[in-house]
């Protein structure tokens, strides 16, 4: 069985890589062309969704030496992504991407 630090270590890869790839995507979109891309709004939810469902399983030790990374909206947005609460309006990811 993998220690804890080991599985914080693959979370924290798997957050990195999404993020990374968000800013791949979205280099030199503005809010119009991400507005006007259903492709790229689906490909940087899934991206949130990973990235929160990542975060939640972080050991608060790990969360906790990270401060500054506000955890609880992160792994609420993705909530919101998944579950669908009322209806995802797509220029807040594209701000919570930035």
């Amino acid at each position: 069985m993998r220690s804890k630090k080991a599985r914080d270590s693959d979370y924290l890869e798997h957050i990195a890589n999404r993020i990374a790839r968000i800013e791949r995507a979205t280099s030199g979109v503005d809010l119009a062309g991400f507005l006007g891309n259903e492709d790229l709004q689906a490909a940087v939810e899934r991206y949130i969704e990973i990235i929160g469902k990542a975060a939640g399983k972080l050991s608060q030790h790990t969360r906790d030496l990270a401060p500054d990374v506000p955890w609880s909206q992160v792994i609420g947005a993705r909530n919101v992504v998944v579950h669908g609460y009322a209806e995802i309006e797509p220029d807040r990811h594209e701000d919570r991407s930035r």
